[in-house]
């Protein structure tokens, strides 16, 4: 489903990775791509593309929408120089129009999320069975 939008970034300089959030969600990649580099990762929660309906789902159930699985999500680590022109890419893609610069790599390891208000709290990965995927 994703190869089309991921074919619109064949020939764009600067893609160091993408994973598909199907699995185990936003948290669950950023954590993996922490693992990965030796790096951490920033997510902007203010910057996260989450459906209202699905924000107000979860700020009743006081789920966090990081941790559900995201069926035809992708995250994409990509050098700074080059996030507006793989932005650029991605949103002249039908499947892209929605894409979001939401976070950045920084040198201190493990993933946080970061609030409104540049509050910063440890993402921990969860310790029980994700939710399962509602098709």
């Amino acid at each position: 489903m994703l190869t089309p939008l991921i074919q619109t970034l064949r020939d764009v300089a600067g893609v160091k990775a993408l994973r598909d959030a199907t699995r185990g969600g936003v948290n669950a990649v950023a954590h993996e791509f922490a693992a990965a580099s030796g790096c951490g990762i920033e997510l902007h929660e203010n910057k996260l593309p989450v459906n209202d309906t699905v924000r107000g789902v979860c700020e009743l159930l006081g789920l966090d929408a990081l941790n559900f699985a995201n069926e035809g999500k992708l995250l994409i680590a990509v050098a700074r120089e080059a996030a507006e022109s793989v932005l650029a890419h991605l949103r002249s893609h039908p499947l892209g129009r929605d894409a979001a610069i939401i976070g950045e790599v920084v040198p201190r390891a493990g993933v946080r999320s970061v609030g409104l208000y540049g509050v910063k709290r440890t993402l921990d990965l969860p310790h029980a069975e994700p939710l399962p995927r509602i098709c």
